[in-house]
């Protein structure tokens, strides 16, 4: 199956569970945001003072020629064209405008207003903090009053978010730019992903008029490193994302979710205890990770907990196995490496890594499925 496939089957599966008589009120209103949030994408939210470029910035990032329309209120929110989304996908900004981007294939993008009043500005910024899951702070200098309002935001957003220092090409005239960079390294490094100066003004003005530009004047404007970083970010949260809307549809058996490969999967199992009981243990902490909720709520070590336990107890089984299985000998190179990796992203132990954690775990189990347990794959 497809990414496209399994992101539709998803879709399909998440509306059955929406309408399921099987399912509580409050089930069928989670598989309904999940959707929802499948649907819109990552959201990716703009912030920053006012005149630190925050809009001429989205008009880069989404590359698209000719005016993008203006705010009209609270924030101008974008999304893919075809997305299929609420009326309201930001707090007060009314229906999304839709474009076809490449910056929109896992995103929505939101460029939120903050007033000029100090006291209103971080009221403001503070409920966008509460609805964004990647932040791109636009600023010139990451002043007294920027810094308070992002001592707000929780660690896990810092991890997944950006420092932006605009207009980098009238520094460069004036002969400021190695020195603000410099000023801005610390903060940067403490409570940001990465610092990225850029020129997002050239940018924006070429496509106002029509002009798109290549990709030496992207990377020269260093809009182009800041995209690659923000859509690798929001790959592994749509994933992520992925990971726990087939978690709950497994758990709830929503949708058919079967097919040849599960029929294999499951007459293979019986002809070998070493099969039988990866799948077994695969379903149970599959329920595991789902009773522990999703990962932003601070639940890092019970995620690691179920991910570790999972890869040792498959290590044991692979390791005791006795019955020649080909199936189960083809597996044991990706499970001994992702065993590796959750080993690794244990020590780091943030919501990013954990993140990470649960999807290397749904990989291992789509790994073993696709590969049908046949008794003999080779």
């Amino acid at each position: 199956m497809s990414d496209k496939e399994e992101y539709e089957s998803t879709l399909a599966r998440l509306t059955a569970a929406t309408r399921s008589a099987d399912l509580s009120d409050a089930l069928r209103a989670h598989a309904a945001g999940m959707r929802t949030r499948l649907s819109t994408g990552v959201r990716v939210v703009v912030l920053g003072p006012p005149g630190s470029g925050k809009s001429a910035l989205c008009d880069a990032l989404l590359c698209v020629p000719g005016e993008v329309a203006g705010h009209g209120g609270v924030a101008r929110v974008i999304v893919r064209a075809g997305a299929e989304t609420p009326a309201e996908v930001f707090p007060g900004s009314g229906a999304p405008t839709e474009l076809d981007a490449g910056f929109l294939t896992d995103t929505c993008l939101v460029d939120v207003h903050l007033p000029r009043d100090e006291k209103a500005r971080k009221a403001r910024a503070l409920e966008a903090l509460e609805h964004a899951d990647i932040v791109i702070w636009c600023t010139s200098r990451f002043g007294p009053d920027e810094a308070d309002i992002w001592s707000h935001a929780p660690d896990h957003l810092k991890d997944h978010s950006f420092l932006v220092l605009g207009k980098a090409d009238q520094l460069v005239e004036t002969g400021q730019l190695n020195d603000r960079i410099s000023d801005l390294q610390d903060v940067a490094a403490e409570e940001f992903h990465s610092l990225h100066p850029t020129s997002a003004l050239t940018i924006a003005g070429g496509l106002s008029v029509g002009q798109i530009p290549d990709e030496k004047q992207r990377a020269a404007s260093g809009i182009k490193a800041l995209s690659d970083t923000v859509l690798h970010i929001a790959a592994s949260g749509r994933r992520a994302d992925m990971d726990s809307a087939l978690l709950f549809l497994e758990r709830h058996s929503i949708g058919d979710g079967a097919g040849a490969g599960d029929v294999s999967a499951d007459v293979a199992a019986d002809k070998a205890p070493g099969l039988r009981r990866v799948r077994d243990l695969i379903s149970e902490h599959a329920d595991q990770l789902c009773a522990a909720g999703p990962v932003t709520d601070g639940k890092h070590d019970r995620i690691f907990d179920i991910c570790n336990g999972l890869s040792e107890a498959l290590t044991d089984v692979i390791s005791d196995d006795e019955s020649g299985c080909q199936a189960l000998s083809a597996w044991e190179h990706e499970l001994f490496a992702a065993s590796d990796k959750l080993v690794l992203m244990g020590l780091e132990n943030d919501s990013r890594s954990a993140a990470d954690a649960v999807a290397i775990v749904m990989q291992l189990s789509r790994d073993l499925h696709h590969s049908g347990f046949e008794s003999n794959p080779r």
